[in-house]
């Protein structure tokens, strides 16, 4: 029976935890697509690089994605069976506030599982994926900068200059090519990168003019030139310590620990420290979510979910700073960090079983109510006499 129920409960939880994941990834998606897209527009094939890069950071955004499911997989499920009465019928079959959280607590360990899979392993391959993307795009292998009436030095003595770009079939039009050797117009031509620092250019309806040594120039027409050259590109991606650990899985960050640099050591530590704390933070989102996603009595306020989330953005930012440039060991930060949030979110949930279902929503409420009083009495305009107060009611 008792093995029931908690499928039960899972059962509910589930349904809610992947569909909060799905949506909080394309949300993050949604977030970011103009940013990514302002860096892609000058490629061949946008749309297709993308979804690469959309690709590349679904790990990063599945693992803030499954923090949040997790707590409200969990505080929706509680509060479903608490709307439909049969949270009190748990408690009153003697099922204790131990043994409730015995489902919660299976879902956390899943998500440990989940999130040490992701931000170990999966989110460092996603983030070495990303820097070969942008140094393919700042080198020109996925298509060049090429903008209308404005002159391009390509690097290697040659410039190139496009009077119009028809977008719709990717031609440049009206172009002037000039190299040491000679200056090529063309009605139109494509480029692409061909390898590594170079590019090929196919001029059409090409007329070539060449200098000569007497001062006079030779011409002559083509149908069509191809032209290979070196081109200037972009020096690649590169960053100090603290961010190369982002392309690092645990086995590269325990080798960096290694390392007899100072700097590389502490940056793998951060590293190391911080995520680790997303990981065991998964055994925390149980008490906080049956302490918060439990209603009053006769009551259908969401105030106790929308706190959580808030609690949520709070300890992320706990994280960061726990990970931050502290005179003491990471390991130590992330660990009074993560023992602070433990005691709290403990003595919520205790008083949560102890004062009765509901308690900490309604202290919430209480205080809000509280809250908005002092707002209302402080926000009166300077010089508002009392007797003009008297007067308005």
């Amino acid at each position: 029976m008792a093995l029931r129920l908690d499928w039960y409960f899972l059962r509910r939880a589930l349904k809610i935890y992947g569909a909060v994941c799905i949506v909080m990834a394309a949300l993050l998606i949604l977030e970011n697509t103009p940013r990514l897209l302002a860096l892609i527009g000058d490629t061949t094939h946008p749309l297709r690089i993308l979804a690469q890069m959309s690709l590349a950071l679904i790990p990063e955004y599945m693992a803030i994605g499954t923090l949040v499911g997790l707590f409200l997989a969990i505080a929706l499920a509680t509060r479903s069976l608490c709307l439909s009465g049969e949270y009190q019928i748990f408690s009153a079959i003697g099922r204790s506030p131990a043994r409730l959280l015995v489902a919660p607590m299976i879902l956390a360990l899943a998500t440990m599982g989940v999130q040490a899979g992701l931000r170990f392993e999966l989110q460092p391959s996603g983030e070495v994926r990303l820097q070969q993307l942008g140094n393919d795009i700042l080198s020109g292998m996925l298509g060049l900068a090429v903008h209308a009436d404005q002159p391009i030095s390509l690097g290697g003595g040659t410039s190139l200059y496009v009077d119009r770009i028809d977008a719709d079939r990717q031609r440049l039009l009206d172009v002037i090519l000039e190299t040491g050797n000679a200056t090529f117009y063309a009605r139109s031509a494509d480029a692409a990168y061909v390898s590594e620092g170079f590019v090929r250019f196919r001029l059409e309806h090409v007329t070539a003019v060449y200098p000569q040594a007497s001062g006079r120039a030779r011409s002559g027409t083509f149908a069509a030139i191809d032209f290979v050259t070196p081109m200037h590109s972009s020096a690649p991606i590169t960053g100090p310590a603290r961010f190369e650990t982002k392309q690092r899985g645990l086995a590269g960050l325990i080798a960096m620990h290694r390392n007899r640099n100072a700097d590389a050591r502490a940056a793998a530590d951060k590293a190391i420290a911080e995520r680790a704390s997303y990981v065991l933070a998964c055994l925390f989102f149980p008490w906080l979510a049956i302490a918060l996603g439990t209603p009053p009595l006769r009551s259908t306020s969401g105030l106790g979910i929308g706190a959580g989330c808030i609690v949520i953005v709070l300890f992320i930012k706990s994280v960061s700073l726990a990970a931050s440039d502290l005179p003491i060991s990471p390991f130590v930060a992330a660990a009074v960090n993560l023992g602070l949030w433990a005691t709290v979110l403990y003595i919520l949930f205790a008083y949560e079983q102890k004062h009765g279902p509901g308690w900490v929503e309604s202290w919430l409420f209480a205080l809000t109510r509280r809250l908005r009083s002092i707002v209302r009495r402080t926000a009166s305009p300077i010089g508002y006499s009392k007797a003009s107060r008297a007067a308005h009611g």
